[in-house]
């Protein structure tokens, strides 16, 4: 949805996205000024994540703490040279959006967005009112060892808290439908703008990475597909589309951390509406060198040191970054069971979709290698 807004101000020619969001944005950290609109649509911006400095959500620090407290913190890495996600490119347009429209980010999404689109339901979240029909937030309790394993209320979250833009959008599944339309619409009046949100990203190696304005890139059986998640303190979400099948399915739940579960229904629905356009019926595929190293590579999880000469420059430039290493090397416990299932070529590489049984659970994974067969992107897919 801050995507969506961004667009709309490109495409009434009110910004520049390739200009940096400093000449839109008054008094941002130098560092962040630098960084182009482009950047932060794609998150190969690698500006730090103010969360890392101000993690407590059910307080109000207001945007002045986070531009002293995070403002300060070193880059992850070059502008355009890695991916990574940062609630800071999220925040940053949100705030450029209100610098731009002298609207608050909530008023203008209802007017340019939730209006046209028929959302009625669409709103600014506010953990401290009262909201008619607003699904209670919960968690999975890991902290009080007589609720260990049980469902627990979650953080509510402050209505001041600074992450314009990078969540705190409610509306009723009952709008689902109308919001996957006026999608589909804009994409028919703003062709050009719309599919950069679809495009994958150029990095500065030369290779493109499937992630476009927010969305997941991926093809299976030879269809493109597009995949969204999200989440905040007692909520997850996860959207798919499947433009050849003409399907869009949203799975949300108000607990935290139940993304890939949420993930997995979603392609299970696709699956039983429309038989063979997912990836779960597909068959193995023959085996490759590189499915052995990245199996060595997930084993040493978030914690140990892979074998850096399997590793592409994309991957390697957040390993010694703890938050944005978890973002780009999943979290499996071994011993870990990869299953290839589907391949396709991409410029500069393939990509190499995995079944993955673990004591985690089951998954499927994306993973991209280049032409010396160094993984260069791995996602849950």
């Amino acid at each position: 949805m801050t995507a969506a807004c961004v667009l709309q101000l490109a495409d009434d020619n009110r910004i520049d996205i390739q200009q940096p969001v400093g000449l839109y944005v008054p008094q941002v950290p130098t560092e962040w000024a630098g960084r182009s609109i482009q950047s932060l649509l794609t998150h190969t911006s690698g500006l730090p994540d103010y969360l890392d400095a101000l993690p407590d959500l059910s307080r109000a620090p207001g945007p002045e703490t986070v531009r002293q407290v995070a403002g300060g913190l070193p880059p992850r890495f070059d502008a355009g040279t890695a991916w990574a996600p940062s609630n800071t490119d999220d925040l940053l347009l949100g705030w450029l959006v209100e610098a731009v429209t002298k609207l608050r980010f909530g008023d203008f999404l209802s007017a340019r967005i939730f209006g046209p689109a028929n959302v009625r339901s669409g709103l600014a979240d506010d953990g401290e009112l009262i909201i008619w029909n607003k699904a209670e937030p919960y968690e999975p309790s890991t902290r009080s060892p007589g609720n260990y394993g049980k469902f627990i209320h979650a953080p509510l979250i402050h209505g001041g808290a600074p992450y314009t833009g990078g969540g705190g959008i409610l509306f009723s599944v009952n709008d689902i439908a109308s919001w996957d339309r006026a999608w589909d619409r804009g994409q028919r009046e703003s062709p050009t703008l719309s599919a950069r949100a679809v495009t994958p990203t150029l990095l500065a190696t030369g290779r493109t990475i499937p992630y476009g304005y927010g969305w997941h890139l991926g093809q299976t059986r030879g269809m493109p597909y597009h995949l969204r998640a999200g989440s905040l303190p007692g909520y997850s979400a996860v959207i798919l589309r499947l433009p050849a099948a003409g399907l869009s399915v949203t799975a949300c739940a108000n607990v935290s951390g139940v993304g890939d579960a949420l993930r997995h229904m979603a392609w299970v629905a696709a699956e039983i509406h429309t038989a063979g356009c997912t990836p779960l019926t597909l068959a193995p595929i023959a085996a490759d060198s590189v499915d052995k190293r990245l199996a060595s590579i997930l084993e040493c999880g978030v914690a140990g040191q892979p074998d850096t000469r399997s590793i592409a420059p994309e991957i390697q430039a957040v390993l010694t970054l703890p938050s944005a290493r978890r973002e780009v090397l999943p979290a499996l416990k071994p011993p870990i069971s990869l299953t290839p299932i589907e391949e396709y070529a991409v410029p500069q590489g393939r990509m190499r979709r995995y079944r993955v049984v673990s004591p985690t659970g089951m998954d499927s994974l994306l993973a991209g290698f280049d032409g010396d067969d160094r993984l260069y992107w791995l996602q849950a897919h």
